[in-house]
């Protein structure tokens, strides 16, 4: 199986701003730090044979393709890119992941299953970090807040729900980022550290 995955950015100056709540951190900063480490695991994963990034305007993280971000916001860009890419498989992923590794993508593959579709749980259980989807199979995009519950009706019926450290911490918050820094982030941050339905 051969996947195209595609990350998507916000405008340079819209990244990261719940971050400013603490003074000391450059939500900027972080912001590209999070984005090089994801694309980094994304473009070397032997799964994966092409990398998109979906931006305003061009940028490069190792990433071979650049598509352009019109701005009709994030669900009907990313629908936009799955028509356009026709019969392959696609893995969205949010590049605000600062501890997934190879092995958390394998987990959301090998999830994808004859089902055709696999979600990542952000670490408290509401939102969507990543979602994979073979080719042709029906599928609504809804990232945002709450979106795994939204997805979860949009996916096939049997769509397992993958949750690990990895793909569970997304950086949105000071404490987001504090849990980052300290490494591995510890399980007991996580409200799932298994697949389930």
């Amino acid at each position: 199986m051969s996947w195209v995955a595609i990350l998507p950015i916000k405008p340079r100056g819209q990244r990261k701003s719940r971050l400013a709540a603490a003074p000391d951190l450059d939500g900027e900063a972080i912001a590209a730090r999070l984005l090089e480490h994801v694309c980094a695991v994304v473009t070397t994963h032997p799964a994966i044979a092409e990398t998109i990034l979906l931006a305003q305007k061009p940028e490069s993280c190792g990433a071979r393709a650049w598509r352009e971000d019109h701005g009709r916001g994030l669900n009907a860009e990313l629908a936009a890119a799955r028509a356009d890419l026709g019969g392959r498989d696609l893995m969205a992923i949010l590049p605000d992941l600062p501890a997934v590794t190879h092995a958390d993508i394998d987990r959301l593959i090998a999830a994808v299953g004859p089902v055709g579709a696999a979600l990542a749980a952000d670490r408290h259980g509401l939102g969507t970090n990543a979602v994979a989807l073979r080719a042709g199979i029906p599928f609504t995009f809804h990232f945002g807040p709450a979106s795994l519950a939204a997805h979860r009706a949009a996916a096939p019926a049997g769509a397992r729900i993958v949750t690990t450290p990895g793909l569970g911490l997304d950086v949105d918050t000071p404490e987001d980022w504090t849990l980052s820094e300290c490494g591995d982030p510890p399980a007991a941050a996580f409200l799932f550290v298994t697949e389930g339905q």
